[in-house]
């Protein structure tokens, strides 16, 4: 799995090696009813966990909805690798950027300090001891 978020952030990978079911009983506790598409699909049926098997013919997970429309996992990972985001450290301070002032300064409100990886100088870890301001809106 990997995503880029404004072209200067990249999500983390993970490398899932091993996989739990997880109960059917569980998955009807904590969700109620399940569906076999999300809530905006006028087509969508609710379906019988006991009956749908895990994955199609060609091995594609059958994915299942709750009743809000959102994603229900049937298994879980218990082995995986995984490696942090990288980020544009050049770039960084835009996310962290605050409101412009009387006289047209922008500060950045939120302090964040930048861990640069393997000598990139451009790549790395970010940390805040906040929320980015783009949040609060």
């Amino acid at each position: 799995m990997s995503c880029h978020v404004r072209k200067h952030c990249c999500c983390s990978d993970v490398i899932v090696e091993e996989w739990q079911d997880l109960a059917t009983e569980d998955i009807l506790h904590a969700h109620g009813a399940i569906y076999d598409k999300p809530d905006y699909d006028e087509s969508r049926e609710e379906v019988d966990l006991d009956e749908l098997p895990l994955f199609n013919e060609d091995g594609v997970e059958i994915q299942i909805y709750n009743c809000e429309g959102f994603r229900v996992m049937h298994h879980c990972p218990i082995h995986f690798y995984k490696c942090g985001a990288l980020i544009d450290l050049e770039r960084i301070h835009e996310l962290f950027q605050g409101h412009e002032d009387a006289y047209g300064h922008v500060r950045n409100e939120t302090p964040f300090w930048v861990y640069p990886l393997a000598f990139s100088r451009k790549m790395g870890n970010v940390k805040s001891a906040s929320v980015m301001p783009n949040f609060y809106q």
